[in-house]
């Protein structure tokens, strides 16, 4: 792919006109090159990701308790992936299974390396630790898949039920059950919004990849913002 470059002269962005907001406000949404409109999706996207990361900094990391330092790694690369599967999948319906692969990888690394930090004396105890996250896993992805065949791909795409495997790994239970309430809570609310508005018909397909990546931040981080609610999900 290369360096970031204008979309319509083809020249590439000089560094300086390539930092996140700024770059965007200096430039006033054009190129310096050709004078072409910069989209309103990069700033979007760069605000929302600094949002989250500062988030997960206040919320996970403290300089004096060395043990948050493993889980504010985990989440910021975790909510990195699944930014990056938000956007693509919004943009042109499909989820790029590069990145998935990776998120799954990343999940269940740190669901051993955790665990193995935690209950290092008692290796065997590991695998009850672990397990509701694996199931939690492996039913989110049965269920979708399930969806994918009886509708042929119509309803969900085999993405979805890989993005689900990955949520049931980075929530565990019952976080899994809040996190896929939240999706369908907010993709049903979505598709009847743009129904409303005109935008789309019954039968037309939207994207549900953002909405689990987005129910997957919220299951981690509405427990964190407010301690009621931390019945929710196993944390770290």
């Amino acid at each position: 792919m290369g360096r970031s470059h204008c979309t319509k002269c083809e020249q590439q962005i000089a560094w300086y006109d390539n930092v996140p907001l700024l770059s965007f406000a200096i430039l006033r949404g054009k190129c310096r090159q050709c004078g072409e409109k910069i989209s309103w999706q990069y700033p979007v996207v760069e605000f929302a990701t600094g949002i989250v990361f500062a988030l997960t900094g206040w919320l996970v990391f403290s300089v004096a308790d060395t043990e948050s330092f493993l889980p504010t790694i985990f989440y910021l690369g975790l909510f990195t992936m699944l930014i990056v599967i938000f956007v693509y999948d919004l943009l042109t319906m499909y989820i790029p299974m590069t990145v998935m692969w990776m998120a799954i990888g990343w999940s269940s690394v740190y669901l051993i390396v955790s665990q193995w930090l935690l209950i290092g004396a008692y290796p065997s105890l590991m695998l009850g630790d672990i397990l509701p996250f694996v199931v939690s896993g492996l039913g989110a992805f049965l269920f979708f898949w399930l969806l994918v065949w009886v509708s042929n791909e119509t309803w969900m795409g085999m993405g979805d039920a890989y993005l689900a495997l990955l949520m049931g790994l980075a929530v565990g239970w019952p976080g899994i059950l809040w996190a896929m309430t939240l999706s369908f809570g907010m993709g049903a609310f979505a598709g009847i919004t743009l129904i409303v508005l005109g935008k789309k018909g019954m039968k037309s397909q939207v994207p549900f990849a953002p909405f689990m990546a987005l129910g997957i931040v919220l299951t981690v981080m509405l427990p964190l913002m407010f301690p009621e609610l931390q019945f929710l999900m196993i944390l770290y």
